[in-house]
């Protein structure tokens, strides 16, 4: 039977483990990729050419398979576009719409003005680009910012990162990473404590340990992540 690893594993402790349980070990040597999604999908390719090859030929042709894993799930280095007019005039007439709690109206108010002409922004085709990414480790930050200056070089944008993460993981290495490339922070949190870090305690973190500039952080948490 097959053992398939991924170049990050060690060789030596994989190998150790299969021949205790007669697998045979298969590691895929290709460690160049931009994301982690990537990274996952190559793994899979070299999985089923060796399935194919080596022990049975699969009930579908492998293009077909590999086909399949062009598809791109969410918040993997997921880009959505916003367009300027339309999120100004939802921001603007946030206090007639549900849209909107009331908490994050006043939130909002900090940072955006009810005076905004959004109307002069109908034919404006500039929109915020949002990278949305599940990343949740060191290893997997170090690897989302690697893909981000690389796409979008820090010389020509800015990077405002909204973050929310979960209290057990190993969260002051993950800031370390964070705010090596951030520009600004704005922290969230959801209702679920046990999996959503208190706004406040990630903010001293970000202060105390990494040194990251209190004036550049906004926080907003005790309920829905906005």
């Amino acid at each position: 039977r097959p053992c398939i690893i991924g170049p990050s594993v060690p060789y030596k402790i994989a190998k150790k483990r299969c021949d205790e349980t007669n697998s045979d070990l298969y590691q895929l040597n290709d460690d160049k990729f931009d994301t982690y999604d990537e990274h996952n999908s190559n793994l899979v390719k070299y999985a089923l050419e060796v399935l194919n090859n080596k022990y049975f030929i699969l009930p579908k042709e492998l293009d077909k398979f590999k086909k399949t894993l062009q598809v791109r799930p969410h918040c993997r280095m997921e880009n959505v576009k916003i367009n300027l007019y339309k999120l100004f005039k939802i921001l603007c007439h946030s206090h007639s719409t549900n849209l909107i709690s009331s908490t994050n109206r006043k939130w909002l108010k900090k940072f955006i003005s009810s005076e905004i002409n959004y109307e002069s922004y109908k034919h404006n085709t500039s929109t915020i680009e949002c990278i949305f990414d599940v990343a949740h480790n060191p290893d997997a930050f170090k690897q989302l910012f690697k893909s981000l200056t690389k796409k979008y070089p820090p010389s020509q944008y800015s990077y405002r990162v909204l973050l929310g993460i979960n209290p057990h993981k190993k969260i002051k290495n993950c800031c370390n990473i964070i705010t090596e490339y951030a520009d600004y922070l704005h922290l969230v949190s959801s209702s679920h404590e046990y999996y959503s870090m208190d706004v406040n305690k990630l903010q001293q973190i970000l202060v105390e340990n990494c040194k990251f500039d209190e004036n550049k952080i906004s926080i907003k948490g005790n309920g829905d992540i906005f």
